[in-house]
């Protein structure tokens, strides 16, 4: 409210868009029973840890609520959109303007929407060794992690994806698994990483926030 409230004090209201996005969501004690996690995040992808706030106030648009599992990578084509521009061709963004008031149940939630977790060089958990995927496609959320076993939740009844029926919903588990290898090619770097060197400053920032050792 303050930020909108200055920008129309600078007379910048009508041409700005703003953005307001989170890059994860928080695990407060819902995998505790099931995995011995308590109070972090990053670490898993369940589905409440993959639900982040997602804001877009633009000049001259009426409020929409897109009630569809969307991408934060959908930010960036919305973006264009909202600036007068298209979304390269290839792209895996899609925008989501005109996509108001779209329920769980409407064609728009097959558009699948994929997350991944990098592995960790040295693991606290045997798991966290494997990159983990996540593909939610309908009312599914299907995770495959390195060597673990597959899981499978329904997020028509279980939100935030705390139940796994893989056992119970097998055909779907399979279905899901074999979608997940084909968009795996969606995963792959599409340009060289060269790395940056970095400052003395700006090394001592990432140590103090426990990025770096």
């Amino acid at each position: 409210g303050k930020l909108l409230a200055t920008l129309r004090e600078l007379g910048a209201e009508q041409r700005t868009v703003v953005v307001v996005v989170s890059d994860h969501g928080e695990s407060l004690g819902e995998l505790l029973e099931s995995d011995g996690y308590a109070f972090d995040h990053g670490e898993f992808l369940a589905a409440h840890q993959l639900q982040v706030p997602l804001i877009v106030s633009a000049p001259g648009r009426a409020a929409e609520v897109v009630g569809a599992p969307v991408s934060t990578l959908d930010v960036f084509a919305t973006t264009l959109e909202l600036l007068g521009e298209s979304a390269p061709r290839g792209t895996l963004s899609r925008s989501l303007i005109g996509m108001r008031e779209v329920t769980a149940d409407e064609a728009t939630r097959s558009a699948p929407v994929l997350s991944q977790r990098r592995s960790y060089e040295q693991p606290p958990r045997p798991e966290l060794a494997h990159l983990a995927r996540s593909l939610i496609e309908e009312q599914w959320q299907f995770v495959r992690c390195g060597e673990c076993a597959p899981r499978l939740y329904d997020l028509d009844r279980d939100p935030l994806g705390l139940a796994d029926t893989s056992l119970r919903d097998e055909a779907d588990l399979r279905r899901l698994e074999a979608r997940l290898g084909k968009l795996g090619s969606l995963f792959a770097p599409r340009y060289e990483n060269k790395g940056a060197p970095l400052d003395l400053e700006h090394e001592r920032a990432l140590r103090e926030l426990g990025y770096t050792r």
